[in-house]
């Protein structure tokens, strides 16, 4: 069932608690949304799917910036065969295999989303194993609109949250260029370009990130991000505060250039390192003067 309609009167919506936003991927990807996953074939979105749980199974950060929290996914493949699903998974087993309880994947050769209903023995299947992310491969094959069709993004999007409410979709999909603006704040979905390992400066502000498909098919960073570079100073230095570790982060060629405000909140955002407590003032007539506080990062460095 659909979420069910609710009457308002404006004094019970403006005190109604309503819990907290939740992320499969903070920031840009909430619980029950939509991402449309673009780029060209072979970019690599499908894998990117993929390693988002591989990153929720082992804990790591997906493409060393961000944290993934998801039970399960569920992969309705459309766009290849499933001899092929089957090469690509025995080549990633080299590296990671994925736990068969988080992980249903429902080939088939084609598909019309919108000729399916809540009795379709498909998805009767993924409603009944429960993933809370869904990944359709891809968009494109999934309905029978013109490319061009301005109604088609609200109806399929209406669609699949018709037959799987509160669910989080992933949607590849083949396109060179994003659809216009417009049509992404009135769909209220979000995006995610997928190109192939291009490099960036330090002005563009992490803003993008060149990463690359690995010879075992998953999606990782070309170069270690600054959420790596804390994690493993942490598992070096476990006593390590979050002041001395704003410090360290600054002192790293790629970072040299940012401000303080920034490695604060990405110390701050990955939560494993502790403020330092405050200790006793120091006396007036110390001998050590304004140096007893100074901290040594010498040892930290890489």
């Amino acid at each position: 069932m659909s979420a069910p309609v609710e009457c308002w009167a404006p004094d019970t919506l403006e005190h109604h608690d309503f819990p907290g936003l939740e992320h499969v991927v903070a920031p840009w990807l909430p619980t029950e949304s939509i991402a449309v996953i673009f780029g060209n074939r072979e970019a690599g979105k499908t894998q990117l799917c993929l390693t988002m749980l591989k990153c929720a199974e082992r804990g790591e950060l997906l493409l060393g910036r961000w944290r993934v929290k998801m039970n399960k996914m569920g992969l309705i493949e459309v766009d290849m065969p499933a001899r092929m699903i089957q090469a690509r998974l025995k080549i990633m087993a080299a590296v990671h295999r994925f736990d068969p309880a988080r992980l249903r994947l429902w080939t088939m050769p084609s598909l019309n989303i919108m000729r399916c209903d809540a009795s379709t023995p498909w998805v009767e299947q993924v409603n009944a194993w429960g993933p809370d992310v869904l990944v359709f491969d891809s968009l494109r094959k999934i309905h029978a609109y013109r490319e061009n069709d301005t109604d088609a993004p609200s109806a399929v999007y209406g669609k699949l949250r018709e037959l799987f409410p509160q669910k989080t979709f992933c949607l590849p999909h083949h396109m060179k260029k994003p659809p216009p603006a417009w049509l992404q704040a009135k769909e209220q979905y979000r995006l995610l370009r997928v190109t192939r390992s291009q490099q960036c400066d330090d002005s563009v502000k992490r803003s993008h990130i060149s990463f690359q498909l690995t010879d075992h098919l998953f999606v990782e960073p070309t170069e270690p991000t600054a959420e790596m570079l804390l994690l493993d100073l942490k598992v070096r230095a476990p006593d390590t505060k979050r002041r001395e570790a704003v410090e360290w982060l600054l002192q790293q060629s790629p970072f040299k250039r940012y401000k303080e405000s920034w490695a604060y909140d990405v110390v701050a955002s990955l939560g494993v390192f502790e403020a330092a407590k405050p200790g006793p003032k120091p006396r007036a007539n110390s001998s050590t003067g304004g140096n007893s506080s100074k901290i040594v990062m010498e040892e930290l460095t890489v």
